[in-house]
């Protein structure tokens, strides 16, 4: 990435790692509730979750892979890694995504995207009416951790907006700001520095949580697709 394509967002992306310098640097996870933060906390996995449009095999791209086996395929030695459009898919009612990222080294995590504006494409939420598909007495009580909503979600006048947590601390961004920090490569692929913190965490490198969801005030009125996670 470019400096100069994220100047300003330095919220968002860098800590004090001396290579922009800013005056808003600042520390993952360090619970710090202004800014678009929330304090750490625990974060529940969603329920609304699913494998989308993917294939058989092992696909990593390499001489070993063994990809796309099955029965529409009539020639089982070609082993295809063409395949596009496969991942995790979300949507506003499907919770909290939340995975653990072993090892990072150099303090550099990259998730990549592909977001959907209209009705969901996600098929296990569909008939839901509500996050997780709890009952409104249920969803009263839950915090934000658990998959619920925050007051100030209620007046909130975006269409949709995105939240990333990291080791717990919650990050949330309008849909303006998701749409600047998460770079559009080309057509809907986007790329997003989760974890821009650049310096060297020694040979075990140290692990992380991150977590993910997308809300609306609309019901299933937006949906996301986590295709790729990338991490040094």
């Amino acid at each position: 990435p470019r400096e100069e394509d994220y100047i300003g967002l330095g919220i968002f992306l860098y800590d004090d790692d001396g290579w922009l310098n800013q005056n808003d640097d600042v520390t993952f996870g360090s619970g710090d509730s202004g800014g678009g933060r929330r304090v750490a906390g625990k974060i529940r996995p969603g329920l609304g979750w699913m494998l989308w449009n993917s294939i058989a095999g092992f696909c990593d791209g390499s001489s070993q892979s063994e990809c796309r086996r099955d029965i529409h395929n009539t020639c089982l030695m070609a082993g295809h890694n063409d395949h596009r459009g496969g991942g995790l898919m979300g949507d506003d009612l499907s919770g909290w995504l939340v995975l653990e990222i072993p090892a990072v080294k150099l303090g550099i995590v990259l998730a990549r995207f592909e977001l959907t504006e209209g009705e969901s494409q996600n098929t296990h939420t569909k008939g839901w009416t509500s996050v997780n598909n709890f009952d409104e007495e249920v969803m009263a009580k839950l915090s934000v951790y658990d998959g619920g909503r925050s007051p100030e979600d209620e007046e909130e006048e975006d269409l949709w907006w995105f939240e990333f947590a990291i080791d717990g601390s919650i990050n949330k961004l309008g849909r303006d700001e998701f749409n600047q920090l998460a770079l559009q490569m080309e057509g809907d692929l986007r790329l997003m520095p989760v974890i821009w913190d650049i310096h060297n965490r020694g040979e075990q490198g140290q692990d992380y949580e991150v977590a993910f969801r997308v809300m609306s005030n609309q019901k299933r009125s937006v949906s996301i697709l986590l295709t790729h996670i990338f991490y040094a």
